[in-house]
């Protein structure tokens, strides 16, 4: 069993959770070929610039 202290010094495995914690909107679809046996995932996400951002580069 994995417990917190293990999580946060993990060196892997936070992709999803980083673009769960900065997307906007985000998902994913199962990818199944049938003829050649292979599979994979679609995965989305989508961001929205900040207004604040583009008003210091003005």
């Amino acid at each position: 069993m994995t417990g917190l202290a293990d999580t946060a010094d993990a060196t892997h495995g936070r992709g999803l959770l980083l673009v769960r914690l900065c997307a906007d909107n985000w998902g994913g679809y199962p990818l199944t070929d049938h003829h050649s046996g292979t599979s994979g995932k679609l995965l989305w996400f989508e961001l929205t610039p900040q207004r604040d951002t583009f008003d210091i580069a003005a």
